[in-house]
């Protein structure tokens, strides 16, 4: 079960980041490499007044905006191609990703979108035959209290009782 969903999931991920990719395409300043100039630039939606003194000399070069704009569509690309990537390069797609999320959050403002992304890439890239650390540590607990074993009882604990029965005696 848990290898069908983790399956399903990456297929929707990378379904995910082929469309993010291949849809911008069809719009003249994806194509050009120009619209994260006109979306950073926009009075409403663009870039926070903090951030500006640093990505206008990057928005004001054809070059940069080309370099920003066409960086992003490529990195969509190669994590939709993360479906078939090699074990060895999935961090380095992990790292691209969360560097493209990061950027998004910081430069557009969209927190929990990039979060959601971040988590999305997480599941997408981390290999299925890991096991997962931490509901391992709490089977591990569970099974060995359903077995009987029992809990320990905190230092504090120990030392308040044996404080109560001397002071019984």
């Amino acid at each position: 079960m848990s290898w069908s969903a983790g399956l399903v999931i990456r297929l929707q991920v990378a379904g995910l980041y082929f469309q993010a990719c291949v849809a911008k395409l069809s719009h003249d300043e994806w194509a050009n490499g120009t619209a994260l100039y006109y979306w950073m630039s926009d009075p409403l939606f663009g870039l926070p007044n903090w951030v500006r003194p640093v990505m206008e000399p990057i928005l004001l070069s054809s070059v940069g905006v080309q370099a920003i704009t066409w960086g992003a569509l490529v990195t969509e690309f190669c994590l939709f191609m993360g479906l078939t990537a090699k074990r060895s390069v999935r961090p380095w797609l992990l790292a691209a990703g969360f560097g493209l999320h990061l950027g998004i959050a910081v430069l557009m403002g969209l927190w929990s979108f990039s979060l959601a992304m971040m988590g999305c890439l997480v599941l997408y890239l981390r290999p299925l035959d890991l096991p997962w650390p931490a509901p391992g540590l709490v089977f591990a607990r569970v099974s060995s209290l359903l077995r009987g074993r029992q809990r320990r009882t905190p230092v504090r604990a120990h030392s308040v009782l044996a404080l109560e029965r001397s002071d019984q005696a």
